[in-house]
């Protein structure tokens, strides 16, 4: 898994419009404080994963489980309003892309989705 590459994809596809979307909206729901704790749980996420021996499906499973709680969180903070549909979207295609270098079997629908809070 190449962390390094991820991280600057989180940052363009993730961040990068966070921010943007917080600087053209004074009365946005989040703040930039929201944006980079999203972005340290994710890779925070990719480091656990990237631990995990022989892709292990139920610990790979677990540490996206608990990912997802932690951004519903941080969302429901941010009046759900952080993240609407193409970045929710983008930001499940990084985690499921990140498990599956990790060793889980190819994801072929939303796996995340059961746990997600409006995003």
């Amino acid at each position: 898994m190449d962390i390094k590459q991820y991280k600057k994809r989180i940052d363009n596809e993730i961040v990068d419009p966070l921010i943007e979307a917080r600087n053209a909206d004074d009365d946005c729901g989040f703040c930039s404080r929201h944006v980079m704790m999203l972005r340290k749980l994710v890779i925070k996420y990719m480091k656990a994963v990237n631990k995990i021996k022989n892709g292990n499906e139920e610990k790979i499973l677990k540490q996206m489980k608990k990912l997802i709680f932690a951004i519903n969180k941080i969302n429901r903070n941010a009046d759900y309003c952080m993240l609407e549909s193409e970045l929710g979207e983008e930001l499940c295609y990084i985690i499921e892309d990140i498990a599956m270098d990790a060793g889980y079997p190819e994801i072929k629908e939303d796996i995340t989705k059961p746990w997600r809070e409006e995003w």
